[in-house]
């Protein structure tokens, strides 16, 4: 075996073992926010819970403006740039600064929205525990060492947070009237686990201490902005319908659509490590090896589509029994949500293969924004009708039409332009 074969085989295995690991502390991270779940339904209430599955949604889109594209852009930059450490430093410093920048404008946007909007009035009790949580959500910036493929200790972080929020929920949220602990639960969780993840890149990641200069800052600004439109049309659909919901019908409604989009997102969310742990491989290998990027992409797919397409025949035989577990008799008509859902997983995971795996490493986040954006539009007036005339159940059936109609456009994308790709 000659030294680049030896060499390949060594970055294969440890992406294997960042896979496993992910995938193994995903799974017990879950297994911490699905024994909370049932807790909280019954303890709320379908309203409070609907409340804070509405609010949870409301907090989705300030975490994705905090992130401002890093958790995708900042992955890739840093994987590219992982050997020169005075470069990756100044890159990581000034998309450090670009975010902690962006979350002082998001506090003082939900001080605006405490005082003076008339919708927000429904959430006012949120307020402070909105703000502490959308601090934590950026305290540790996980992209660097997700770039440098640290992957286990990123997500030893993120099972820290779900894992401390248990015993908080416990603790705190005690009746019909606690929905404000819930984020407060998780927010104080984020922090304490935030902390120790910053202490440990301090101590243990090589980096050159020193002020981000103010052309690094602009591009880093600009570069995460570009990416930050992609994850804003990727929710445009999938955040906003809950909203929708809950303006045209009730709080109630969103909590019963809410129950079966959080199993949903569960499931996507415990294969989300392995695509995780691609990304900064993929990276790599688009700027020196397409080929070996093409075979990756394809054991990827031969690994992540045939289990997420058994989830879903799981998920859709078993629909009525998931629910009476995580929700109770209250619950039982997100059973037929849950159905329009089980075969999500699937299709969205096969938007992360085509989208996260190829474009963006490819430099073609603008092209993976469109796509994004005119289904996303498309998404939100097919909502309004469906869910005038069919409630929660024409919220899941929007979001199924959308899912499908990103991953065939992505696909289509790809196959025209394979060459340009693999070569």
């Amino acid at each position: 075996m000659n030294l680049f074969a030896k060499m390949r085989q060594v970055r294969d295995s440890s992406l294997v073992q960042n896979a496993f690991v992910l995938t193994v502390l995903q799974a017990s991270g879950n297994l911490a926010l699905l024994i909370t779940l049932p807790y909280l339904t019954t303890t709320l209430g379908p309203h409070e819970w609907g409340r804070v599955a509405w609010m949870q949604v409301i907090l989705g889109y300030f975490v994705i403006l905090v992130d401002w594209g890093f958790s995708w852009h900042g992955t890739a930059h840093i994987a590219q740039l992982r050997s020169d450490i005075g470069v990756r430093s100044r890159a990581f410093f000034s998309g450090w600064a670009v975010q902690w920048i962006v979350t002082a404008a998001t506090i003082i946007l939900f001080v605006i929205l405490h005082n003076f909007a008339d919708f927000y009035a429904r959430f006012r009790d949120f307020t402070i525990w909105n703000c502490l949580f959308v601090i934590s959500s950026m305290l540790f910036p996980g992209w660097f060492p997700g770039g440098l493929e640290r992957l286990r200790e990123v997500a030893l972080v993120q099972f820290a947070v779900r894992a401390g929020s248990v015993p908080l929920v416990f603790i705190l949220v005690r009746g019909t009237g606690d929905g404000p602990l819930v984020i407060a639960s998780l927010a104080i969780a984020a922090c304490i686990s935030g902390a120790l993840g910053l202490l440990w890149i301090y101590r243990n990641v090589e980096i050159i201490w020193e002020m981000p200069t103010r052309a690094e800052f602009r591009k880093q600004l600009i570069a995460g902005g570009s990416v930050l439109l992609s994850r804003l049309s990727m929710t445009l659909y999938t955040t906003i319908i809950p909203t929708i919901l809950g303006v045209m019908i009730s709080a109630t409604a969103v909590g019963h659509y809410m129950i079966a989009d959080r199993i949903r997102s569960g499931i996507v969310s415990l294969l989300n490590p392995i695509a995780q742990a691609l990304l900064p491989r993929m990276s790599y290998l688009y700027k020196d090896n397409k080929i070996d990027a093409f075979k990756l992409v394809v054991k990827s797919g031969f690994i992540l589509l045939p289990m997420t397409a058994i989830m879903g025949v799981f998920i859709f035989i078993f629909s009525d029994l998931i629910i009476d577990l995580m929700g109770g008799k209250d619950f039982r008509e997100s059973s037929l949500i849950l159905k329009w859902f089980a075969f999500l997983p699937l299709i969205s995971m096969i938007s992360n293969i085509v989208g996260i795996q190829i474009l963006i490493p490819n430099g073609l986040s603008g092209t993976y924004n469109r796509i994004l954006f005119s289904t996303g539009i498309f998404g939100l007036v097919s909502a309004i009708f469906l869910i005038k005339y069919s409630g929660a159940l024409g919220a899941a059936i929007t979001m199924f039409i959308s899912e499908i109609l990103i991953a065939l456009f992505l696909s289509f994308y790809i196959s025209r332009n394979r060459k340009a790709f693999f070569g």
